[in-house]
């Protein structure tokens, strides 16, 4: 069961909405949004900053007439966040990588659908992505953590996550697979597309982590190896 967001919708982060269009399955954001929420205050010269397959035009109907407004991908995303400053960029990009686009990626919306409106099928959904799609989702969620590149972790590079992103292959090569498990990763889904842990159990063991608080990582240590 899933719900196409075939128009603009408006996603609402902290005190902010930044509206969003999927386009043939992959999200899209209006650039000026995202520029407000990043503290950007001219968002003609992010849009100069950014590649041609990061950024692209939407055309609406408005009370003025046809506009065209400008939007920017995932990758767009990315780099914007990655190239600022402001403390926001940070909380941003962990919400888009550990909130937002997994529930599209699962269930094509955001927010996520009801327990009782989910398919059991759905519970799956690494199934139907390729390894390099699951790996891809896996790094960006372990990135936006983190605030890390991956590519610094043992046995990875920026060439090697772009072969194992792009081919599906060479992600059991060596240590990688010990050294992503190492890294927090959810090797398991990653290998297999079945999830150890559901996406509310990530997200409290992603704040444990990020608490610090040495009593509740001795306490997730202890339930982990249990």
């Amino acid at each position: 069961m899933k719900r196409i967001m075939s128009a603009l919708v408006p996603l609402h982060f902290e005190s902010a909405d930044v509206r969003m269009i999927l386009r043939d399955g992959e999200p899209w954001w209006v650039l000026n949004d995202v520029c407000a929420i990043l503290e950007i205050a001219n968002p003609r010269n992010a849009a100069q900053r950014l590649d041609d397959y990061q950024k692209g035009v939407h055309s609406m109907d408005t009370l003025g007439g046809r506009q065209e407004i400008a939007i920017t991908n995932e990758p767009g995303i990315y780099a914007l966040t990655l190239s600022s400053r402001k403390a926001v960029a940070k909380s941003f990009a962990k919400w888009l990588f550990t909130e937002v686009l997994p529930s599209i990626r699962k269930f094509g919306m955001y927010p996520p659908p009801l327990i009782d409106q989910i398919d059991h099928e759905d519970w799956q959904d690494g199934m139907r992505l390729r390894l390099g799609e699951r790996f891809r989702e896996e790094r960006l969620r372990w990135e936006a953590l983190t605030g890390h590149g991956f590519e610094h972790v043992p046995g990875f590079s920026k060439s090697i996550i772009r072969t194992i992103e792009q081919t599906d292959s060479g992600a059991r090569k060596g240590n990688r697979v010990e050294m992503m498990a190492l890294a927090g990763m959810d090797v398991l889904y990653v290998l297999t597309g079945q999830r150890t842990v559901s996406p509310t159990e990530r997200r409290v063991i992603d704040y444990i982590r990020q608490s610090g608080d040495p009593r509740s990582l001795a306490l997730l240590a202890i339930a982990q190896a249990a």
